[in-house]
């Protein structure tokens, strides 16, 4: 492993490396005052999610058709359809707590 040296100190690099630690590292070059304000309305955020949801209602009838009419193993195209709407249940119902969570936090504010 070379040794770097620091022009501000007579340390090695290297165990400047190791004596780094992550948690309090990373968080203490963000300054205590940041925040970040994203000004976004729930009432926009429900925009979206419903624009999302009727791209995954096409995605999902064009999808279904093709493996319906297209898939050769009848069981299998179950399996897949088990795993996609089970997939997209999860990551909308995850989107809707999302939402109602950024809604109710935007109300109390």
């Amino acid at each position: 492993f070379p040794v770097f040296q620091n022009k501000l100190s007579a340390r090695p690099f290297h165990s400047k490396i190791r004596d780094f630690s992550y948690t309090d590292g990373v968080l203490s070059l963000i300054p205590s005052s940041f925040s970040l304000k994203i000004p976004l309305s729930a009432s926009f955020l429900a925009g979206v999610f419903v624009v999302l949801f009727i791209i995954w209602l096409i995605h999902m009838i064009i999808v279904r058709y093709h493996w319906k009419n297209y898939g050769n193993d009848k069981l299998r195209v179950v399996k897949m359809n088990i795993y996609y709407f089970a997939g997209s249940a999860v990551l909308f119902g995850a989107l809707a707590l999302a939402l109602i969570a950024y809604s109710s936090s935007v109300a109390a504010s």
